[in-house]
């Protein structure tokens, strides 16, 4: 009992160990892209996207054929890969939305979850060198739940000089 207790506890240090700390790798930058929708009501639908990534910010625009919504993403990674986020939307005709949530990052993945008064949207991020995918969900609370998944891809913008280095 005493030697498989050992082997356990041998195992599951050595597993923390090795947990790379997130996102150690990527360079912040600019992605455009597009993605995939699909709601619950049968609609579907693609759209563009751009993100420009800083270290401690995502600035993002989804357009839908002449209707953008922009989103600034804020947030605070501890040394162990969670974070706290603030989630601002802007969209043309209405007032600007702020909300926080909670999220965590393994590897070159990230998840976070925001909640607002009418319901919540989450989301997971694969970041690689020069591409970004995500996978995510919003549910809204009207009258019947209305609830939209997409996936989205988008590479990274690259500067005309820095090609040519």
């Amino acid at each position: 009992m005493k030697r498989v207790f050992f082997l356990l506890f041998s195992f599951f240090s050595l597993s923390a160990l090795s947990l790379p700390r997130p996102l150690e790798n990527f360079e912040p930058g600019q992605f455009l892209g597009g993605g995939d929708y699909q709601k619950n009501d049968g609609t579907s639908g693609k759209f563009h996207s751009y993100m420009n990534i800083g270290s401690d910010y995502i600035h993002m625009d989804h357009v839908f054929g002449d209707y953008t919504m922009s989103y600034l993403f804020g947030y605070n990674m501890d040394q162990y890969g969670f974070f706290n986020i603030q989630m601002t939307r802007t969209q043309a005709g209405a007032d600007d939305m702020t909300y926080d949530g909670i999220g965590y990052c393994i590897d070159d993945y990230c998840h976070y979850h925001v909640e607002f008064p009418l319901g919540f949207v989450e989301e997971t991020v694969n970041f690689e060198a020069n591409k970004i995918t995500t996978v995510g969900s919003v549910h809204l609370k009207y009258v019947e739940e209305e609830v939209t998944i997409w996936k989205e891809n988008l590479l990274r913008m690259i500067r005309r000089d820095a090609a040519n280095s």
